[in-house]
């Protein structure tokens, strides 16, 4: 019971880091606050390449 109880918190944990990084990302714009602005429209960017992997790429680099 102990690591079934281990093994499903870490992937809530998981589904909500991505989730949380993933909002932070698409709407905070938080690569632009923690550089000051010398990024600008990095999500523009990465949703030029498409839907799924700008998802995907989103949900990590935010």
């Amino acid at each position: 019971m102990g690591l079934w109880r281990v093994t499903w918190t870490g992937i809530v944990g998981m589904i909500f880091l991505l989730l949380t990084s993933w909002i932070s990302f698409q709407f905070l714009d938080l690569t632009s606050s923690v550089t000051g602005e010398l990024v600008k429209n990095l999500n523009d960017a990465v949703g030029s390449l498409g839907p799924i992997l700008g998802f995907f790429v989103g949900a990590f680099v935010g």
